[in-house]
């Protein structure tokens, strides 16, 4: 993110992985589950991969780290500035910010045996400039080694990426589109809004 690149190669064969990914949005932003975040209308704050299930009237995926004494997660989340472009609900959502300012990090929760937190492990929060150019602005996570604590009573971790909203224009979280001449094929780059988490 920034002025540096960070990218994470995986076919998802590790053991035990699991696959994260939030709900569609075209890219001119026209799916009902869209999420937006900013400006006077929005939500300031959003938490992906939890936020987006409970909207869905879904409880967020619970993961099994089963036999592994450490766990890995990555993630990624795409955004796209709502400036002046038909990108925000067909550039209904208009901002004359040349950035919009968010701060983020990845947050991994150990489960207990009724389900409540036991344990959190935090990325480093970090601080992302989103200029109007470029649409799709990845901003990457990682956290290795997070440790399987045979306390907590359960295997089970729960996965979100926080995001707060400082200033600028609204934020549209980027979801995976399909070209709707085609819906098996994906035209939304190949930055799109996932995680994963797998045994180490």
């Amino acid at each position: 993110s920034g002025d540096s690149n960070w990218l994470g190669v995986s076919n998802l064969n590790e053991k035990g992985a699991h696959l994260w990914m939030n709900p569609p949005c075209t890219s001119v932003g026209l799916d009902q589950t869209c999420t937006y975040m900013g400006g006077s209308s929005k939500p300031k704050e959003f938490n992906v991969f939890h936020d987006d299930a409970l909207a869905l009237g879904e409880q967020p995926f619970t993961w099994t780290a089963d036999g592994a004494n450490n766990v890995n997660a990555r993630a990624n989340v795409a955004v796209t500035t709502c400036s002046n472009s038909l990108s925000c609900e067909n550039g209904a959502i208009k901002g004359n910010s040349d950035h919009s300012t968010v701060d983020s990090y990845l947050e991994v929760t150990q489960l207990d045996a009724k389900g409540q937190p036991c344990n959190v492990t935090r990325s480093p929060q970090q601080r992302d400039v989103v200029k109007e150019d470029p649409h799709h602005y990845n901003i990457a996570y990682h956290l290795e080694e997070i440790p399987n604590l045979r306390s907590c009573g359960s295997n089970n971790f729960r996965m979100k990426v926080h995001l707060k909203w400082i200033d600028g224009n609204i934020l549209k979280i980027d979801g995976l589109s399909t070209d709707p001449k085609d819906p098996n094929a994906t035209y939304e780059m190949v930055t799109v809004t996932h995680g994963y988490m797998y045994n180490s």
